[in-house]
């Protein structure tokens, strides 16, 4: 989403609050409100993952994480389409 934020020609925030940046996104395509849930779970993994064995998460939640994950980067790849599918 941090790419995303560039590509629009605003500056990214130093975070990885997924849920805030996925409101910056929101500013520049309304499509982004659409991954409001996804954020919502994923955000806590930033901070809760920081030191394995500590707090890992259960293998139901990793394969949340992934699907919401891949969920959110094929959004921001579709909104960039000349960086990821250049025309020849």
């Amino acid at each position: 989403m941090k790419a995303f934020i560039v590509y629009n020609d605003q500056e990214p925030p130093i975070t990885h609050d997924l849920i805030e940046l996925a409101k910056l996104c929101n500013n520049c395509d309304g499509d982004f409100s659409l991954l409001s849930p996804q954020c919502e779970f994923l955000s806590p993994f930033a901070a809760r993952t920081r030191y394995p064995g500590t707090n890992d998460p259960e293998d139901k939640d990793v394969k949340i994480a992934l699907a919401y994950a891949a969920r959110i980067i094929e959004l921001v790849q579709s909104k960039m389409p000349t960086l990821f599918n250049p025309t020849p």
